[in-house]
């Protein structure tokens, strides 16, 4: 019964000590390039860690943008959970985005799961 109990003891304390060495890793981490591309965003509210900006909508999501926009200008950046939005609210940002740099954002990313689980049809360089 006591090596159970051991084995339960020095499994904890490795666990701790992993976390602990990736808490401090990720502490004294260096600036990355993400981070300093980052400066060139568009404004965004404040963002809460797992869910962005989910806490900013209301059941009419036009009017929650439109609130955003009339605070933080007609372009900004919101996070839905993991994924980040472009959201542009003028007829101006609409067609410096949609005409002038079209081949920026003409791209759609690549989920490697929806490939798998559809065999390659969703997710073929057709669609």
């Amino acid at each position: 019964m006591s090596t159970m109990t051991d084995f339960q003891y020095y499994f904890i304390c490795l666990i701790l000590c992993f976390l602990s060495t990736i808490l401090i890793k990720s502490f004294f981490k260096k600036p990355t390039k993400q981070i300093t591309t980052l400066c060139s965003l568009p404004p965004s509210p404040p963002a809460l860690p797992v869910i962005g900006h989910l806490y900013l909508l209301s059941s009419s999501l036009s009017k929650s943008l439109h609130n955003l926009s009339t605070k933080y200008g007609p372009l900004l950046l919101v996070r839905f959970g993991a994924s980040r939005t472009l959201v542009f609210s003028s007829a101006s940002m609409a067609t410096e985005i949609f005409k002038t740099h079209d081949l920026t954002f003409a791209s759609r990313p690549s989920f490697a799961f929806a490939d798998e689980l559809t065999y390659g049809i969703l997710c073929h360089h057709i669609w």
